[in-house]
């Protein structure tokens, strides 16, 4: 969060336009903090610093295939540059969390604000 703020992206991949938290897979042998300042890395070039994370939030969730849904949160000093990666991401933009509700955004996007409201 930035100032109390969310970053979500827009994906190349949900033809809805919802906003959506960065994520993706974790490789083989990777521990979970690796895997999101990888992909934050990959999807944004935003360089984070693991040991920074706030782990909030780590559950399998079963759906058509079983996977883990991990929430992390991170705390930037300033807004950064973001280099999106163009055939995964469209958009990725700040948003204050009293704006979030008036945009359409995906199921776990409000499910990591209920967690945030927790900490």
């Amino acid at each position: 969060m930035l100032n109390e703020k969310v970053l979500l992206t827009q994906s190349t991949l949900d033809y809805t336009a919802r906003w959506h938290l960065v994520g993706g897979g974790i490789k083989r042998g990777e521990a979970l903090s690796q895997g999101v300042t990888r992909e934050v890395k990959e999807e944004l070039g935003i360089i984070i610093n693991e040991s920074n994370l706030l782990k909030l939030n780590d559950e399998l969730l079963e759906a058509k295939h079983y996977y883990r849904y991990a929430l992390f949160s991170y705390e930037l000093e300033e807004a950064p540059k973001l280099t999106l990666r163009k055939y995964e991401i469209t958009k990725a933009q700040f948003f204050a969390i009293d704006e979030i509700s008036k945009i359409k955004t995906s199921d776990t996007v409000q499910k990591a604000l209920d967690l945030l409201a927790l900490k």
